[in-house]
């Protein structure tokens, strides 16, 4: 940064790459495919309660060799919920498969090591390990942020109505398993088809930060 002039200017110079780079693409085409085909992020923050369940039947509805729940970080709320820990590894005790950022090369459920506790972190550690889609994130108290590069989808219990702002949250489950599931299924299709845009992207409500990690420093 005090090379390109100072934050200002090495904020201009990224804009400007980024906007060279997209120019030169080809036009994207939309194709048709099924549900197993997206590689979707799992977060959450605590406590998920009932959720849990609803995203282990979600994952069980669909082939595993397609439908490609690539990751959750290691620490999450998940891995300590019974029923989706259960759903997910069965007997396997929960283990990093990838480190922070550390690229993919085989496809299924993976374990993200973070060193961090930050959501925006972890979302930007989840999208660069998985390369995926779009993030399904189970939320409580207050809506989180959203991300530039990765539409994050938040749902929240039933229980959680008048906490958050109706317009923060994209699903309120309403703690019907069987219907829950597929709203969320129904809504992970919206988001990927580009029918519908989670709320904190609409919003402009996004933030982008990596970890320096344990050993990181700065000055």
């Amino acid at each position: 940064m005090q090379l390109d002039g100072g934050i200002a200017k090495a904020l201009d110079k990224i804009e400007a790459w980024f906007t060279d780079k997209l120019a030169a693409l080809p036009t994207a085409t939309r194709i048709l495919t099924d549900l197993g085909a997206l590689a979707v992020g799992l977060m959450s923050a605590a406590p998920i309660g009932d959720a849990a369940a609803v995203c282990a039947r979600v994952r069980h509805t669909h082939d595993h060799r397609a439908w490609r729940i690539r990751a959750d970080s290691a620490s999450d709320a998940l891995l300590a919920n019974p029923s989706f820990r259960g759903s997910a590894l069965g007997s396997i005790v929960p283990r990093a498969t990838l480190a922070y950022g550390q690229p993919l090369t085989q496809s299924g459920l993976h374990i993200i090591a973070s060193e961090t506790d930050h959501w925006v972190e972890n979302l930007t550690g989840l999208g660069a390990c998985v390369r995926a889609h779009l993030a399904l994130t189970l939320v409580s108290e207050h809506a989180r942020q959203g991300h530039p590069l990765l539409p994050v989808i938040q749902v929240a219990q039933a229980s959680q109505r008048g906490v958050h702002l109706g317009d923060d949250i994209d699903l309120f489950l309403t703690g019907s398993a069987g219907e829950d599931q597929s709203v969320m299924e129904a809504l992970l299709i919206a988001v990927a088809e580009l029918e519908r845009t989670p709320a904190a992207n609409a919003q402009g409500f996004v933030d982008f930060q990596f970890t320096r990690g344990l050993l990181g420093v700065t000055s």
